[in-house]
């Protein structure tokens, strides 16, 4: 996506302001003054190509050094910055004002290509999405090549997809109504991947010409930061989980263990075989060894189980959504072993590894 600009009184003077900015969801702002006296680039501004700082952001090639025409040059933000919440996927929105200057060594000469993020011929300020066709402009009356300091202001509003571009001269800076050029009706998200690189770009050609960025603020409700958290989030609460499931599977083997222990305390391959009966009970029965909404009677799996094999009525206690639809001396040979098992003499219980 491209927003440009430029003059149309003695050349064209394009400037291309492309925006890959995203407004998200917790307030995030920067704010850089260029015009200190010092040539050492300020924290968390990146440069490309022939961009460099000099008491300003210069994004044509040093004068000094030869040249600075077939130039061209970057500088952006250092962090990518999301168009969307992380979390609840909300479009983000942001405003962004910024000083500029365009000028040519030579008035008399042909213009440059101007400044922007992304490149686009002509004196008109617009939108452009992946091309350097506008796809929304608004004609600028004067030349904007002559060194005058420029302000320009673009909004964009997330939840009504509406993309405001202002522009003035002078020491005032464009409001949100009375300047602004042009409106657009646009989805970043359709056109912009969900992290975007915000900042400026400019070519020279075959003519020369000097790009400078003066100052730069820019707030979105979406905090770059904010992508980072919610990953830490995210795998801390899938550690917690397992976590979780490790305690309770260990706390499930231990109470299983426990309920055949020896008096001692100590488990044994008796206890293993009292687990096993208990679970197979469990799968029988279709339902937990302690169920505390029964009577008291079948409360507890194993003993109301031992009362109904003592009345010859085991299958009673098959489980009763199973309906009946089972073989029955299967079932009770399950229900048999179970028992023996689960004996409460646990010399009596079946050990593994014998007949």
């Amino acid at each position: 996506m491209g927003i440009f600009a430029g003059g149309t009184a003695v050349a064209a003077v394009p400037i291309l302001i492309l925006l890959l900015l995203p407004h998200p969801v917790a307030p995030f702002s920067f704010t850089y003054n260029f015009t200190s006296p010092s040539d050492t680039p300020p924290p968390g501004i990146a440069f490309q190509g022939d961009a460099f700082y000099n008491k300003a952001i210069r994004l044509a090639r040093d004068e000094r050094l030869g040249p600075i025409t077939s130039s061209t040059g970057r500088a952006f933000y250092s962090r990518a910055v999301p168009l969307a919440d992380p979390v609840s996927r909300r479009p983000a929105s942001f405003v962004t004002a910024f000083a500029f200057s365009i000028a040519a060594p030579d008035p008399a000469s042909a213009s440059g290509d101007g400044l922007a993020f992304f490149l686009s011929p002509g004196d008109h300020v617009g939108v452009d999405f992946g091309g350097i066709v506008s796809s929304a402009t608004a004609d600028w009356p004067t030349s904007m090549k002559d060194g005058r300091t420029a302000h320009a202001r673009v909004e964009y509003d997330g939840s009504a997809k509406n993309l405001t571009v202002a522009l003035s001269y002078g020491s005032a800076r464009p409001n949100a109504t009375g300047d602004v050029l042009l409106w657009y009706a646009v989805d970043l998200r359709d056109h912009l991947p969900d992290s975007v690189a915000v900042g400026f770009s400019a070519a020279t050609g075959e003519a020369a010409e000097l790009h400078q960025v003066l100052y730069w603020e820019f707030t979105s409700t979406v905090d770059p930061k904010e992508e980072t958290v919610v990953l830490w989030v995210v795998l801390g609460l899938c550690a917690l989980l397992l976590v979780l499931v490790g305690v309770g599977i260990l706390w499930f083997v231990r109470q299983w263990r426990k309920a055949g222990q020896f008096d001692d305390g100590k488990a044994s391959r008796e206890s293993d075989v009292y687990s096993f009966g208990v679970v197979a009970l469990e799968i029988a029965c279709g339902r937990r060894p302690a169920e505390l909404n029964e009577e008291p009677s079948k409360a507890r799996l194993v003993p109301w189980v031992w009362e109904l094999y003592g009345k010859n009525a085991l299958l009673e206690a098959a489980d009763w959504r199973l309906k009946g639809q089972f073989d029955e001396k299967q079932m009770e040979r399950l229900m048999i072993v179970g028992l023996w098992c689960a004996h409460p003499d646990y010399a009596h219980r079946q050990a593994s590894g014998r007949p």
